[in-house]
């Protein structure tokens, strides 16, 4: 390796100044909190990432976000150099084995990894190598037990994804059957192959001892007690509802039809793509036969046979979330790219050079997260104007709230509790006791936090079903039950809704419903203070570029569905309709459905009615209907509703027959 170009000194470079300066969406947050303290993460846990990234966190004076980040750009690079490697092993080519490396380094799943706080890069780290050692010519004792042993420790760190990309090591290994038998019929050898084991499962023991002792942040629901607890946490059981979708056979081609995007197109450009797919064919005719069977069990793994395990159901976001699962699978067909490029004589290089190049290029862009503070700047402006209390806040800030709190000591008179079932934490705050996570059924949890706010603050930006039973004061972020309180809106909070008005939509899913959200929660704060009081001259023109969102025209259509005695000219009617219409391509499916479904209520509103507005009606309950895949969804309420005041009944029988109980069971009622 001496002499190969020092392409992890340019991947350092680039992960560096595009890593996320703050914590920011998915479980970032949590493997930022895990590193900072060596806490434990979500389930299965992640010890070994918290034992690992820890000392950076003592060692580097970065906030956690950072840190992590940097934690996950180390991991990543050394990860390419052991890819390197294995593709110099292959085809003895340096510069193929550098371009490799190098390709998978910019390539656009393994970058998005590599610069946030997430286990991903170090999962590749340990398993290219373990390959590493499974295609060495020569299978040694030591390199077995080593072998053995980072196994042992990438179980310890994401079990699920490890393991099935172990199940390429057996073909990697079968040129050194024999040596391997040989080692395995001696007993010394066996027994520190059983040592090594237990100690790369040790992780394991810690997380078991950190969640029974005193932490700062803890991601799991519960401590393990005793084995079936344990089970439960790192066979992910806990997480078996999201895990578990009810996908059908449609959501997996779904999901295959990315993965072969994202091969072809979309993980390294159109050049690498063919590169790629050129190497699996050219791979049997120049590699190993084992090691040719080895790569393509690794890329089927973590693709075509996690997609027949999981019960994902296929939307725009579940793409996203999977997109980080197949990082493994996408090392395979960078080795292919190299293949192709090292066999196809000067000409392989150049095309291999410019599949770099160009990966690098349209990958910049969209991992480019060094501004990226948009959960930083509005949790903050939350933060700011609460009175003390507590804070009940929307589920894409839970976590980033307490990780401020935590990190930064913001606001410690704040107990943020996640919706919509407030898990009440045990602390005693203000005189009242609060209570330990799932210690109390939840209609006694709503009586505590009732209880609580009869002399103290509770606020909200999401839905709390027992808003009801108190006066709600509004704010323009928020609202708080209680009648101490008045409408906030000062100079930094309207600037920050100006500058989600005015930005394109969020790179991230989750950015673009958290900005959603927020610009929604505004719109009916103020649409709703509009109706009961005179709104304040300098909230009117915020008001009105709130609601030329596509996220604030939604809020008003439902705000106007939810009026007493709702009724309209045709001629609104049809404006909103044409609004709604320009509006839809620019929102997801969830909120597509809700749009449609408001819509469909609107125009069962105008009056005089006709015939033209029904059956406006109709088509758009029905339109909603066809989107919607959750079956406990207000938008089916709602359409049930109108079938049976419309007397409706194919409509209503047909949504009946679709969704059966299941349309019954929803607790959050339209009635």
């Amino acid at each position: 390796m001496r002499a190969f170009f020092p392409f992890g000194l340019v991947l350092l470079a680039l992960y560096l100044y595009t890593a996320t300066p703050a914590a920011g969406f998915d479980d970032s947050v949590f493997f930022a909190l895990s590193c900072r303290g060596a806490d434990i993460a979500h389930a299965p846990g992640y010890p070994l990432y918290a034992l690992l990234c820890h000392p950076f966190a003592l060692l580097l004076p970065f906030n956690p976000a950072f840190t992590a980040a940097l934690f996950s750009a180390i991991c990543a690079v050394l990860a390419c150099h052991i890819l390197a490697a294995i593709i110099y092993r292959l085809v003895n080519n340096r510069f193929a084995a550098n371009g490799g490396a190098m390709l998978y380094g910019v390539s656009a799943g393994f970058w998005a990894q590599a610069i946030i706080p997430e286990v991903y890069a170090l999962n590749v780290l340990l398993f290219l190598a373990a390959l590493a050692l499974a295609l060495q010519p020569k299978l040694t004792a030591k390199t077995l037990i080593l072998l053995v042993f980072l196994c042992a420790l990438g179980v310890s760190n994401h079990w699920p994804l490890f393991i099935l990309a172990a199940l390429a090591l057996p073909a990697a290994l079968w040129q050194q059957r024999h040596e391997l038998l040989m080692h395995l019929t001696r007993p010394k050898i066996l027994a520190a192959l059983i040592a090594v084991v237990a100690l790369g499962l040790s992780p394991y023991l810690y997380l078991i001892w950190r969640t029974h002792h005193p932490q700062i942040f803890m991601g799991l629901p519960f401590a393990p007690d005793d084995w079936a607890s344990f089970w439960q946490i790192v066979s992910r059981e806990v997480h078996s509802a999201s895990d578990e979708q009810g996908g059908h056979a449609i959501d997996k081609i779904g999901f295959l039809l990315d993965i072969g995007r994202g091969v072809l197109w979309k993980e390294f450009g159109l050049i690498g793509g063919v590169l790629a797919v050129a190497g699996f064919f050219w791979q049997w005719r120049r590699l190993p036969k084992s090691t040719a069977t080895a790569l393509t069990i690794l890329f089927l793994t973590s693709t075509v046979l996690l997609i027949w395990l999981l019960g994902f159901a296929y939307s725009e976001v579940q793409s996203q979330v999977f997109a980080a699962y197949p990082l493994l699978s996408y090392s395979a067909a960078c080795i292919w790219a190299a293949v192709a490029a090292a066999y196809s004589g000067r000409i392989g290089k150049y095309v291999l050079a410019a599949a770099c190049v160009l990966a690098a290029g349209i990958n910049f862009i969209p991992n480019n997260k060094h501004n990226d503070t948009l959960v930083e700047d509005i949790t903050r402006a939350y933060f700011v104007s609460l009175p003390a209390g507590i804070w009940i806040p929307s589920p894409s800030q839970v976590k980033f709230a307490k990780y401020l709190q935590i990190s930064e000591n913001i606001r410690p008179d704040i107990i943020v509790l996640p919706p919509p079932n407030p898990f009440l934490y045990e602390m005693d705050f203000g005189g009242k006791q609060l209570y330990s996570p799932n210690s109390l059924h939840y209609e006694e949890e709503i009586q505590v936090l009732s209880d609580y706010a009869r002399t103290n603050s509770v606020c909200y930006n999401t839905y709390v079903p027992f808003i009801g039973n108190w006066q709600s004061s509004e704010y323009l972020l928020f609202s708080c039950l209680g009648d101490e309180n008045k409408a906030v809106l000062d100079s930094k909070i309207t600037a920050l809704f100006k500058e989600l008005v005015n930005q394109p939509p969020h790179p991230h899913h989750r950015g673009r419903a958290l900005t959603g959200r927020i610009i929604g929660d505004a719109t009916r704060t103020m649409l709703h203070l509009q109706s009961k009081l005179r709104l304040p001259e300098e909230w009117k023109p915020l008001l009105l570029s709130l609601k030329e969102t596509p996220y604030g025209f939604l809020s008003e259509l439902e705000f106007f569905r939810a009026a007493e005695g709702l009724t309209l000219p045709m001629r609104r009617a049809t404006k909103l309709a044409q609004m709604a219409e320009t509006a839809l391509p620019q929102i997801n499916n969830q909120r597509q459905a809700r749009m449609l479904s408001a819509m469909g209520d609107i125009y069962a509103a105008v009056s005089p009615r006709d015939d033209v507005s029904l059956a406006a009606a109709k088509e758009y309950h029905a339109r909603a209907i066809n989107i919607t895949t959750n079956a406990s969804t207000p938008v089916l309420q709602y359409s049930l509703k109108f079938y049976r005041r419309e007397n409706l009944h194919a409509e209503e029988a047909a949504l009946i027959a679709k969704y059966g109980p299941a349309l019954f069971s929803q607790s959050r009622s339209v009635e």
